[in-house]
């Protein structure tokens, strides 16, 4: 087995005439303009005429990147198989088919799949939409956890026993993906990043593998609205210089384009983490992107097709709600005007609340694409183009309330989730009886799926 370094979250394993490819983000953007890539790919296009293989985690851009996808020489597509997790609304593995792939694969979660001579895959489906794939290949074993949110041994132990025998290789995620608190509050900022680095140390110490790749972050924060985030992230020197002061594991630092083999006598560590700082250093004089502003009357106009949309897909019950006053309007503070708007179900109008008064503060650019798409509100969040005001209950990891509850329905929206379901999962979980119902449990949504 040996592994070859495409980048982020993306890399060629190759044995036995298997190539597989994870996560493919090799150009351009993510998230509405908030991240790019910290390093150039060296992934070419005739590199992908000897994939065999390719494996999508999830729907965030940095790891299923259309852009990417749509690049590959149609020739090459055609003997590629595409495997994913299956979802509700099966849009990846759809969009894939689109492409014409010889083959899109819904793998059933937490069973192993045969890919060839000495190679097995297993995918496991986790919370927010992720999914984790362990790989066996000859006598290794690895485990891609990327941006898994296992923040408990328990559930970490979980993974290594459906796993079944001791993990070689483990790569996981070692810094924040996304808002991190307001610019300038640097204990949010710091605690942000210490979190990251407790979940990437408790994978590494509960897992024991011989190697831990740092994984997943290795992008930086390319919006003028959200640069202030680059002085927070953790670096990937003082990962490994952690990983090598408290645990037995070996720290694998990989660079675009390496190749790297188990047990093998170069350890090129050293110089990628080089070529890592020298990326980052670099950051401080790349041009950032820019919003475009929006006038109140375009605002309006998303506005009115967001409430639309909402409407025509919950349907009568989301009409009741908002009738009972149960979905209260959200007022927001626009930064670039220099004045507050409120959007409700009704649409947008100008408020004369002030900043402290609004539940959330972004440029009308931020709002307006949080309103032109259904999954518009989560890449805000992910992309951190937006501040909280004293006043705001926008806390991204607490219940919703205002703003956030119209981003939840939204979500709901593009993952094929009717608000019928979700209120019927909440009777059947307060009263267990009706576990026997067969109409009570048959729109069961996914484990530890978000909340509305």
């Amino acid at each position: 087995m040996h592994i070859e370094w495409v980048n982020h979250a993306s890399f060629v394993l190759d044995h036995n005439g298997i190539r597989l490819i994870s996560d493919p983000w090799l150009f351009g953007t993510a998230f509405a303009d908030s991240w790019d890539l910290l390093s150039p790919t060296r992934f070419q296009s005739e590199d992908w005429a000897s994939i065999t293989h390719l494996w999508l985690s999830h729907e965030h851009p940095d790891h299923f990147s259309p852009p990417s996808l749509k690049s590959i020489p149609e020739a090459y597509r055609r003997r590629i198989v595409v495997m994913t997790q299956r979802t509700r609304d099966r849009r990846v593995a759809s969009y894939c088919r689109g492409l014409g792939f010889a083959e899109v694969i819904e793998m059933p979660s937490g069973e192993w799949m045969h890919l060839g001579p000495d190679v097995s895959i297993m995918c496991q489906p986790v919370k927010l939409d992720d999914s984790w794939l362990a790989i066996r290949a000859g006598d290794s074993t690895l485990l891609n956890l990327n941006d898994c949110l296992l923040g408990t041994e328990e559930e970490v132990r979980g993974a290594m026993a459906q796993v079944g025998r001791p993990i070689d290789v483990l790569l996981t995620q070692f810094s924040f993906a996304a808002w991190i608190g307001n610019q300038g509050d640097r204990a949010s900022h710091e605690a942000s990043a210490r979190m990251s680095k407790e979940r990437f140390m408790l994978h590494t110490r509960t897992i024991q593998p011989q190697w831990v790749v740092p994984f997943a972050s290795y992008v930086w924060f390319s919006h003028e609205e959200n640069a202030f985030m680059n002085d927070a992230v953790n670096r990937v020197q003082d990962i490994v210089a952690e990983v090598r002061r408290s645990t037995n594991v070996t720290p694998l630092v990989l660079y675009p384009g390496d190749v790297w083999r188990p047990g093998q006598p170069e350890d090129p560590t050293p110089r990628a983490i080089e070529a890592y700082i020298a990326d980052s250093e670099a950051c401080a004089t790349r041009p950032r992107h820019q919003p475009h502003p929006q006038t109140i009357e375009e605002l309006q106009i998303v506005a009115a097709g967001y409430s639309r949309q909402l409407l025509r897909f919950h349907g009568p019950l989301l009409r009741l709600i908002n009738s009972l006053g149960l979905l209260k309007p959200t007022p927001v503070w626009l930064r670039d005007h220099g004045k507050a708007v409120m959007f409700s179900m009704g649409g947008l109008s100008v408020s004369t609340l002030g900043y402290a008064e609004c539940d959330i503060a972004l440029t009308s650019d931020a709002l307006a694409y949080t309103l032109q798409h259904m999954w518009g509100g989560m890449t805000l969040i992910i992309s951190g183009r937006f501040e909280v005001p004293s006043g705001g209950d926008i806390d991204t990891g607490g219940p919703p309330q205002r703003f956030k509850r119209y981003v939840q329905f939204a979500d709901d929206v593009n993952h094929g989730w009717p608000l019928r379901k979700e209120i019927m999962f909440r009777v059947r979980n307060a009263l267990p009886f009706l576990e026997r119902i067969p109409w009570a449990v048959r729109h069961t949504p996914d484990a530890d799926r978000p909340p509305v």
